[in-house]
């Protein structure tokens, strides 16, 4: 009994198509979870970061607030710009 090889090389080259639909696809999603991820680390830093300029600014020491002649006022101001 002959093949038919019309249907023969179809069979072949579809399968070939979806393996590389399939590679594309899994090329695609992996793309998409390494841009999660590294939109989700730069979050992290930036939260990071910010917390970090904040414990600054709170351990930043009091400065006494002193007049012309150099005598401490008894006020005490904290010099955060």
């Amino acid at each position: 009994m002959a093949t038919n090889p019309v249907t023969s090389g179809g069979n072949a080259n579809q399968a070939a198509q979806q393996t590389q639909q399939s590679d594309a696809t899994r090329q695609a999603a992996e793309a998409k979870r390494a841009a999660d991820q590294a939109m989700r680390a730069e979050e992290l830093d930036r939260q990071r970061k910010a917390e970090q300029a904040h414990r600054e600014q709170q351990n930043q020491q009091a400065k006494p607030v002193v007049n012309t002649q150099g005598q401490v006022t008894g006020q005490v101001v904290n010099t955060v710009a």
